[in-house]
């Protein structure tokens, strides 16, 4: 049994992985199987030393999930980045160092929601709808085709916080190994559990530190065992309060948010 979910298990985390850079969702980069986006005026920031663009084939051909073993199940070339540098294009840096040089190691102290400063606090919940309305530049959504074939996929522009939205949603769809359907949903239901969430909020704290200009903003954590229901967070100065028909009020932002969806098949 533990070997039989060691496949699963190894699809779900690159899975959780993945995303879509909008120069590799061009009709010739899906074709081609080639995946180097420009970054600073070069593939993969080459010239300013970041990386490169390495051919691979790492396909397996049990798998016919182009989401499994992400991003080498799709693409023959990718972006191979040197150093502290990551992302589709090397752009960005991994997780904790930050600087033009991705050098500089800044490590997280969360803080639990009630121990942020109101200056903390307002920054958090204004960083969290900049990035709703925010067009993102580095990744667009899925919003159509055949789950797991990328060539009959459509894709739309959408914002920094529906990105990492969109990419859970889609890890969490059911996978397909040698032409069989899992019952399983992608990161909910198996040993990824931990590691391909761990890896979302990465994505995500690096998005809003990006956005507020904080290098050294952290997620903040909610400890609920310490409230008997939501009413802690579902307030004005934290996640809106929740009216009588069971929706956020106004003035929060999130008053306005709308959930987006996919129509995968």
């Amino acid at each position: 049994m533990m070997l039989s979910l060691i496949p699963l298990a190894l699809c779900l985390i690159t899975t959780a992985k993945g995303q879509f850079h909008p120069d590799c969702t061009t009709k010739d980069a899906i074709w081609n199987r080639r995946c180097c986006p420009v970054f600073e005026g070069s593939e993969c920031g080459r010239n300013s030393g970041r990386g490169s663009c390495q051919r691979y084939q790492l396909r397996d051909p049990n798998i016919t999930d182009t989401r499994c073993n992400w991003p080498h199940q799709q693409y023959d070339e990718i972006c191979s980045c040197n150093g502290n540098y990551d992302g589709p294009d090397c752009g960005d840096c991994k997780p904790y160092y930050h600087g033009p040089t991705c050098s500089e190691y800044i490590p997280c102290v969360r803080k639990e929601l009630r121990e942020l400063t109101a200056a903390e606090k307002k920054q958090f919940i204004n960083t969290l709808c900049l990035a709703k309305t925010t067009t993102s530049t580095r990744c667009v959504a899925q919003t159509g085709g055949t789950l797991g074939d990328v060539r009959t996929y459509t894709f739309q522009p959408v914002s920094d916080y529906d990105c990492v939205v969109a990419l859970h949603a889609i890890s969490s769809m059911f996978v397909n190994i040698g032409g069989n359907w899992t019952v399983r949903g992608l990161i909910h239901h198996g040993p990824a559990f931990l590691p391909g969430h761990r890896h979302l909020l990465f994505n995500f704290e690096r998005m809003l530190q990006k956005l507020s200009g904080n290098n050294s903003f952290c997620l903040p954590y909610w400890d609920w065992t310490k409230d008997s229901d939501t009413g802690a967070v579902c307030t004005d100065d934290l996640f809106g309060r929740i009216g009588s028909d069971g929706t956020i009020q106004a003035p929060s932002c999130f008053a306005d948010w709308k959930v987006r969806s996919l129509s995968l098949e």
